[in-house]
């Protein structure tokens, strides 16, 4: 539900209001509500919002999960490429051959990190 349609619903229910939209009309836009009634209605909207955060805060906590294991699989790559390069550089002549694994991991780990990335931003 909406926060607007909540918004409404929790009005109705406890000020008696028929909506919460201006109607530019003294006797449509100013109502007397009792204070109990007021009370209600916040509270009621309190407990919506926190039950619309719980809603909510897993996706957050799983993204962050995701996020965090994209960088540590990234960033072992490149200690594993700079690894190999301190040990087998340039005055060893190692061959792109030697190189391929290293360089296979850092793609797919590239790889999963543009894949996850995209699917953070559709959904």
């Amino acid at each position: 539900m909406t926060k607007k349609k909540t918004l409404a619903e929790i009005a109705k229910k406890h000020l008696h209001l028929e909506t919460l939209e201006t109607r530019r009309s003294d006797s449509l836009d100013f109502h007397e509500v009792s204070v109990w009634g007021v009370k209600a209605a916040l509270e009621e909207a309190f407990t919506a919002g926190k039950r619309a955060a719980r809603q909510r805060q897993p996706k957050v906590i799983v993204s962050m999960q995701i996020l965090q294991n994209i960088t540590g699989d990234l960033l072992e790559s490149l200690e594993d490429l700079l690894g190999f390069a301190e040990v087998y550089g340039p005055s060893h002549r190692a061959t792109y051959e030697d190189w391929s694994e290293y360089f296979e991991v850092a793609r797919a780990a590239i790889a999963k990190a543009k894949n996850t990335t995209l699917h953070q931003e559709q959904g």
